[in-house]
């Protein structure tokens, strides 16, 4: 008869409990994948930002805002990863959704503004995700994540400045910078999340 050792089975409690964190983890994406697909709503997202995409760029252009400077704008702001970003969302959602707001909200001064008031939000939210990280991590993984952090900000600068260059000359520089910095500080805080949570259910 086969004999298990108790370290033997702690490991095998170990691997079934690891496998079926996982099942279930997979099973609740698909059900969210399903559900979204099910009922249109990254569609009816889309759409949504779009419009008040559009709506925004029609009150800039009233602010005095050229031509040009308005499609440079829905230009950025309809960039995939801007797009996706729940900060940039809620930055066009203010500004686009009342039209009793102060005029000099629907400048690109006014979004600027906003932006950087939302970045400061979200790198505020990384590094309450990193520390969170850093107290389930031992000392020389802590150092790691440390390294791969100035990293991180390294390649966060360097997208920044590229997104401002693509503009270069224009009033818009600034802004897509700072759209820049902000939709990947959010990718990066979900990234570390998930570190997290990954270890947090060892």
């Amino acid at each position: 008869m086969l004999q298990i050792t108790a370290p033997q089975a702690t490991l095998i409690v170990a691997a079934i409990t690891l496998i079926a964190g996982l099942i279930g983890w997979f099973g609740r994406a698909i059900t969210f994948l399903l559900h979204r697909w099910w009922t249109a709503a990254p569609k009816r997202e889309d759409a949504a930002y779009l419009h008040s995409v559009v709506d925004l760029a029609g009150k800039m252009r009233a602010n005095g805002m050229t031509m040009d400077e308005v499609r440079q704008f829905e230009a950025i702001m309809r960039t995939p990863t801007v797009a996706s970003s729940p900060g940039a969302n809620e930055v066009v959602d203010s500004m686009s959704s009342a039209d009793t707001e102060p005029a000099a909200f629907q400048t690109n001064v006014g979004m600027q503004t906003r932006t950087r008031a939302a970045y400061d939000v979200a790198d505020a939210a990384l590094e309450q995700a990193v520390t969170d990280l850093h107290l389930i991590m031992g000392d020389r993984e802590s150092e790691l994540l440390d390294n791969a952090q100035d990293r991180w900000r390294a390649y966060r600068e360097a997208l920044a400045q590229s997104a401002y260059y693509e503009y270069e000359g224009g009033t818009h520089a600034p802004l897509a910078a700072g759209l820049a910095r902000l939709s990947e500080t959010e990718r990066r805080t979900a990234e570390v999340r998930s570190q997290m949570e990954e270890r947090a259910a060892r």
